[in-house]
């Protein structure tokens, strides 16, 4: 699922289906695996040892991932809805 997110992130980012923050896709995409990377490798080099140090910081990177899959979601909704309420114009090549 992180890595469609990131690949539409990409995609997104050249072709700019949404009117604003088509970076977030990529980040939110690419936060995840390298947030919980580093704590599989802290805590494989650490014998398991809790990373104590780094806890703050690491509560912090989880806020500011749901924060960034909010907003992106809410962008998301919200563009189609705004898609959803134009009127369709006549001749777009749809049957009578």
């Amino acid at each position: 699922m992180l890595l469609g997110l990131t690949l539409f992130g990409l995609t997104a980012l050249r072709s700019r289906p949404m009117s604003q923050l088509n970076w977030l896709p990529v980040v939110a995409g690419i936060w995840y695996p390298l947030v919980y990377l580093f704590l599989a490798a802290y805590l494989y080099t650490h014998d398991g040892g809790y990373p104590h140090k780094y806890h703050n910081g690491m509560q912090m990177m989880f806020l500011m991932q749901f924060v960034v899959l909010c907003v992106f979601g809410a962008v998301v909704a919200a563009d189609t809805t705004q898609e959803m309420e134009q009127p369709e114009k006549p001749g777009d090549g749809q049957d009578p």
